[in-house]
């Protein structure tokens, strides 16, 4: 692990980003690993992630091309990071703080007991307040906040509301001004029913509220939903990403307007080929970055062996999800990080400009992408070659060769010996 910590300053002080003409950039990885993002600052500076294969977790800065890694050590994880580029996660037992000068801090140290940990999942720009979990020795969880320094629990939703047994709860995000968080609540299915806390009026004490009483059954009753679960937040905290699931085990992904009470829900499992309609396997849903209008940036996980993830985005107004490689057809990329199955957005800025996520090449290594949705041209890949896709042959999603490119998905075959999809508008 010493080559690898060298190889990562190394790395953090030789590279520099290149700005992409196409909008995608893919970030170095060091010379004996991979690297996964999971989130980006609202303001799109800032990318957490951590290293595929090890202990160690990073914070990178868009502008100054720079990465920053946490030591190695036995566990460590970012949820979020803010847009100062304060990641937030944990160390060890520690919930922490961690900047891009490489310092942490630890929020739970004063209180921290034996047999106890703690983690940080989301906090605001202005430090006041962070959120998440504390475990006891026991291993309950319990949702808290950190306000300037001290530890407070939420309060929880009993058993007897709920009508299903509540195990503890989960803090995953918090509004700029701290007046909303989100999270989940821990039951027996683990299927992590999302609750809201709300600010009250004195200013510091939260109430909370179960907006998915009537979607979510945790028993045997006769609600719609066997999994209505809270898995991202936009910045301004107006629309929630919901895991969705009935009891045949159809799932979809639902957008929850925390304002008006509002939910509206698809699924990506209809295609059309020509004038038919074909149903895939079946698959499920997971969205990690809202933008504050509402649009989702999510992964298909298709069922079967292995990791077979599409990346998908979902705009307000419109019925159906679109892949990315057809709602961004400039950048050819797309296609073929879904054909090689890791294609997995992680994080949107808060205006919707910027995009990132990971994927995985044809050697199975993972990458960390950039993509500015503004953006057209060509690519730009930092500390790698551009994939060039030379074509050799062209084919239909039928095998039959084609002279050129028609409209639709095609799959392309290269010179050198590669096949992706590519999508024709």
């Amino acid at each position: 692990m010493k080559h690898l910590l060298l190889s990562l300053a190394a790395m953090a002080a030789s590279t520099s980003m290149v700005n992409a003409q196409n909008g995608l950039t893919i970030l170095p990885n060091p010379e004996d690993g991979s690297l996964m993002s999971t989130a980006m600052s609202a303001n799109g500076r800032y990318i957490s992630g951590e290293y595929y294969g090890g202990a160690i977790a990073f914070v990178y800065d868009t502008e100054t091309k720079t990465f920053s890694y946490t030591p190695e050590t036995e566990m460590t994880s970012f949820f979020g990071v803010n847009d100062n580029g304060k990641a937030f996660g944990y160390f060890d037992d520690y919930a922490i703080v961690f900047d891009m000068n490489g310092n942490m801090e630890k929020l739970n140290e004063e209180s921290f007991e034996e047999g106890t940990f703690a983690i940080a999942k989301h906090g605001t720009n202005d430090e006041s307040f962070y959120v998440g979990n504390t475990y006891g020795s026991d291993y309950v969880t319990h949702a808290c906040i950190w306000k300037d320094g001290v530890k407070t629990d939420l309060p929880e939703p009993t058993t007897e509301w709920c009508g299903f047994e509540v195990n503890g709860t989960s803090a995953e995000r918090i509004t700029p001004d701290g007046s909303l968080i989100v999270g989940r609540i821990i039951d027996n299915w683990a299927a992590y029913p999302m609750v809201l806390w709300t600010r009250n009026a004195d200013g510091e004490t939260y109430s909370v509220t179960y907006p998915c009483k009537r979607y979510f059954e945790g028993g045997f009753g006769s609600n719609p939903y066997i999994i209505f679960q809270a898995t991202a937040t936009s910045e301004n905290g107006k629309y929630v990403a919901i895991q969705m699931c009935d009891w045949e085990e159809n799932y979809y992904i639902g957008r929850y307007n925390t304002e008006t009470d509002f939910l509206e829900y698809t699924d990506a499992a209809t295609v059309v080929e020509g004038d038919e309609e074909v149903e895939p396997e079946r698959a499920s849903y997971n969205c990690n970055a809202v933008a504050n209008d509402g649009t989702m940036y999510f992964y298909k996980q298709a069922s079967g062996w292995g990791i077979q993830r599409t990346g998908y985005v979902w705009k307000p107004g419109e019925q159906k999800p679109m892949t990315l490689a057809e709602a961004f057809p400039e950048c050819e990329q797309f296609a073929e990080f879904d054909l090689n199955g890791v294609h997995t957005p992680t994080g949107v800025s808060a205006d919707g400009r910027y995009v990132s996520g990971f994927m995985a090449d044809e050697n199975f290594d993972f990458h960390v992408y950039v993509f500015d949705t503004q953006a057209t041209g060509e690519s730009s890949v930092q500390g790698v070659e551009a994939p060039k896709a030379e074509a050799k042959a062209v084919y239909g999603l039928d095998g039959v060769r084609k002279n050129a490119m028609e409209r639709g998905v095609n799959i392309v075959n290269t010179v050198d010996g590669r096949s992706f999809k590519a999508v024709k508008k």
